[in-house]
């Protein structure tokens, strides 16, 4: 019997994922208090993804809209 990831994880998946999913990806990350490192090794992400997804969530999280 195998054990399956928890579906935030996203490992295994072969289509692309949803940028809604990554996001959560990345909150998961923010509020887990771990260095990026390990929480890609401990999630099964690339660093380099995870580092990528966090970037842009940030960058959108410091967009405020402006009412002209």
């Amino acid at each position: 019997m195998s054990e399956q990831s928890p579906p935030w994880t996203l490992a295994g998946m072969s289509k692309p994922v949803e940028k809604q999913e990554w996001f959560r990806v990345a909150e998961a990350f923010e509020a887990s208090g771990l260095t990026q490192q390990a929480f890609s090794q401990r999630r099964g992400l690339r660093l380099s993804t995870l580092q990528s997804w966090v970037y842009r969530r940030r960058g959108e999280a410091g967009r405020v809209p402006i009412s002209v």
